[in-house]
């Protein structure tokens, strides 16, 4: 029973069987303690073609190979292992197909999907550095676990959609934005694209297709041009409506400009009335008898 726990601590590697632990105390350039992992191919598992899955008798040459793993006890895991380059008789000379490895990384596959988990949850430079790899990696792990789960955008998968949402966020330093389209009955998002004026708009359109965007009632939006101007030219049906915000926030500045005209004609006692109204004439419900007064005079 112990050896079978160890065993699966260790891992169970398909086509390989662990010949050798060691165990790298912290030490010199050694900033964590490792645990090294040693295979050997199992001589009687047959090696398949990491193009085609064919199996494959003919072996080029062997070189090792040092993958990342989970980490073991807190150790920094890592797995050498002898790869092979084979000869398929159709795709030719290819390294063998490992099942437990990740493609195109230098980690198995179980600590690839335990990066791209986290990175569900947690910000990628926490990620990045408590499994001391770079945030890139993290992000590219994130990116292949999202498009495996929710699959590609398509029109069919927009069928249905009426109504739509679009908004910009900043993505970096010095004005620089992305374009956000969010289905507003599921609160489902449905496109990112970088800029945030007609032309991170128009891909998503063409994807919607005629019929689609003809089935697009309404789309809200802040009061961007290119917005505005992108929606009013590829969805014939729908009606813009303006945020809540940005119209109050409009409104102010409309407040502004009739407040300052108004005291560069006023009497010295007026201009006492008028200064400091702004969120007077922006309120709903004047409650307080005093401020229903000063509003009724100004």
């Amino acid at each position: 029973m112990a050896s079978d726990w160890i065993r699966k601590l260790l891992g169970e590697w398909e086509g390989f069987e662990v010949v050798d632990v060691e165990q790298k105390p912290v030490g010199g350039r050694q900033p964590v303690p490792e645990i090294v992992l040693h295979l050997r191919a199992l001589p009687d598992h047959p090696k398949r073609c990491s193009q085609c899955g064919e199996p494959v008798s003919e072996v080029h040459d062997v070189t090792e190979r040092r993958v990342r793993d989970l980490p073991i006890l807190d150790h920094e895991t890592w797995i050498v292992f002898p790869r092979a380059r084979v000869r398929c008789p159709r795709c030719g000379t290819t390294v063998e197909a490992v099942p437990w490895l990740d493609k195109y990384q230098r980690m198995t596959k179980r600590l690839a999907e335990k990066i791209a988990r986290l990175a569900m949850v947690l910000p990628v430079a926490h990620v990045a550095s408590w499994f001391g790899v770079h945030w890139e990696t993290v992000k590219q792990l994130h990116r292949r676990a999202l498009e495996a789960q929710l699959g590609p955008l398509t029109a069919e998968s927009l069928r249905g959609v009426r109504l739509l949402v679009v908004d910009e966020f900043a993505i970096q330093k010095g004005h620089r934005y992305a374009t956000v389209i969010v289905d507003a009955e599921t609160k489902r998002v449905l496109w990112v694209a970088r800029g945030r004026d007609r032309a991170a708009l128009r891909p998503f359109f063409d994807l919607l297709g005629t019929d689609g965007c003809a089935s697009i009632e309404a789309v809200a939006m802040d009061m961007w041009e290119p917005y505005i101007q992108a929606v009013g030219d590829a969805l014939p049906n729908a009606k813009i409506v303006f945020d809540l915000f940005h119209v109050v926030a409009a409104y102010g500045k409309v407040i502004d400009r009739v407040r300052n005209s108004e005291m560069s004609k006023a009497t010295l006692s007026q201009r006492a009335l008028i200064r400091g109204t702004k969120y007077l004439l922006l309120t709903r419900h004047v409650t307080d008898p005093d401020e229903r007064e000063r509003l009724r005079k100004l």
